[in-house]
């Protein structure tokens, strides 16, 4: 180590204190959960060694998108199985309504273990289609379920297993070819070009695996299920005197145990465990100490409540909308065949009155959409070769003018970090990243989850502050939120090009 002197080349502040920032990223292809969890302990670890008064904040952990997607995603899988199955047990009866519901994590899990023969990650894009998929996996599973639980009920003298094998083998190729049709429309974006093909290539071939996967729950675990469970004397719309057998009570029991040990593992006095094991039961121990309560509460409810629910549908609602839609058919298919016509050419001018309408008033058009954002960045570009002093000076003053804005002490904001010639370019922009640029100057607000946010949209900071950076001579500022979807470039870009610099940089200025 030697001591010398040196021409600073770069600025950085945090909530406007001097800061030395270091730019941490994932190498591709690895686990961003994982790396982000090993920065925290490593930060935690060295805390303890350092002097005082010195502080080490993390800022822009991007694993949080990512943890509170993953997280959303689980409780929609969830939520989508406890409503799909309280749907369904009005039409179809608790334990059937149970097989259908767990066609839900059942194909996820399934198009889970798929993902890797793929050499796909968990991205934001795969978990968008897990989204898109939840609402379509069940209706292979209602046909079979239905379609099984009908020929037992129609023919006593079929077995179970009978049944089901039929009534699997008489809705295979209809149901077979209804998802195929549902699949088709996403087959071409597997064929995009370009970087955008790239990014969305990860959607089509997720919800195919996933609509694939609910084939395989529909065709061969249901009728085991069935086989196992289903009951040919099921009468819903009767109901006897719901009774406490010993089963039942040994078995929610043990799921309360369960849920107290799960809630225990929760408490702060695990957090610190050393066993990868007692750590994950730490993370999710109140989760599935929810999960099971809520099961727990809605096998009561089942028993003492549900039951009578379901009689008084089967026996006065469902008659109803049968009868309703028999007759409803019957108008339609019978009469003269001047009804048809009317009907069919009623058809043809609400389609043709669609298209005309989408025609007359074009909707807007946007590559990606853009929500409220979590960053909000004001780039600085000065004329080349200025002085990194004076790109620092200009930088505090955008800083002063963005703080006026925002509040200094505003409850929705994380952190102000900024940014003087190393990390300042605009990621859009061919600008190399590490090199110090003295020219340029960044300003990032980071925001608050949007749950945690209390005061106004922050759409509404960004539009007033560009309003507020305007008029600084000599200066080049835009305000921009964090980029969302695949990589693009500006809106519009106009490219001079030539061989004479000089005459370039001149012609740029009156493009400007």
């Amino acid at each position: 180590v030697q001591d010398g002197f040196k021409d600073r080349e770069s600025y950085a502040s945090l909530d406007g204190k001097p800061t030395v920032t270091l730019n941490v990223v994932k190498r591709q292809g690895e686990n961003l959960l994982d790396a982000s969890d090993k920065i925290h302990a490593l930060v935690k670890e060295s805390e303890a060694s350092m002097p005082k008064g010195l502080k080490i904040t993390i800022t822009g952990d991007s694993s949080n998108d990512t943890r509170n997607t993953l997280n959303d995603l689980i409780n929609t899988i969830i939520i989508g199985f406890l409503l799909v199955t309280l749907i369904l047990m009005f039409f179809m009866g608790t334990t059937n309504a149970l097989f259908v519901g767990l066609s839900v994590p059942l194909s996820m899990f399934l198009a889970f273990v798929m993902l890797p023969m793929f050499g796909f990650s968990l991205n934001m894009i795969v978990l968008f289609a897990f989204l898109l998929a939840l609402g379509i996996v069940v209706d292979d599973a209602i046909v079979v379920i239905e379609n099984t639980h009908r020929l037992l009920h129609e023919h006593p003298n079929l077995s179970t297993a009978q049944a089901a094998k039929y009534a699997a083998g008489e809705v295979f190729i209809p149901v077979l070819a209804g998802t195929l049709t549902t699949v088709a429309p996403f087959v071409p974006l597997m064929f995009w070009p370009g970087i955008v093909g790239s990014f969305m290539f990860f959607l089509p071939v997720t919800l195919i695996l996933t609509l694939g996967a609910s084939l395989i729950v529909a065709f061969i675990m249901n009728p085991v299920f069935a086989v196992s469970f289903m009951e040919r004397e099921e009468h819903l719309d009767r109901v006897e005197t719901p009774k406490l057998t010993r089963g039942f009570m040994r078995a929610m029991g043990i799921m309360l145990a369960l849920a107290v040990r799960f809630y225990v593992y929760a408490l702060p006095s695990y957090a610190n465990s050393t066993s990868s094991i007692t750590q994950a039961l730490h993370n999710n121990g109140r989760f599935l100490g929810n999960l099971l309560v809520t099961l727990i509460v809605l096998c009561f409810l089942d028993k003492y409540v549900f039951v009578y629910m379901i009689a008084g549908f089967q026996r006065s609602i469902l008659p109803r909308l049968q009868n309703g839609y028999g007759r409803l058919v019957e108008i339609v298919v019978s009469g003269s065949i001047w009804r048809q016509v009317g009907i069919m050419g009623s058809l043809v001018l609400l389609f043709v009155g669609s298209i005309m309408a989408v025609g007359a008033r074009k909707p807007k058009v946007d590559f990606f959409p853009k929500g409220d954002p979590k960053f909000i960045y004001t780039y600085l570009r000065m004329p080349v070769g200025t002085r990194v002093e004076v790109t620092d000076s200009v930088t505090h003053v955008l800083e002063n003018r963005m703080y006026k804005v925002i509040g200094r002490d505003n409850p929705d904001v994380e952190s102000v970090i900024t940014n003087v010639a190393i990390g300042a370019g605009d990621p859009t922009e061919a600008t190399a990243s590490g090199v110090s640029q003295s020219h340029l100057g960044k300003v990032g607000i980071a925001f608050k989850e949007l749950a945690d946010r209390k005061g106004k949209a922050t759409h509404i900071y960004m539009d007033d502050i560009r309003e507020a950076v305007k008029g600084i001579p000599g200066a080049e500022v835009s305000v921009d939120q964090e980029a969302s979807g695949p990589p693009q470039g500006k809106a519009v870009a106009i490219e001079v090009a030539g061989d004479d610099y000089p005459k370039l940089a001149a012609l740029s200025k009156k493009v400007e």
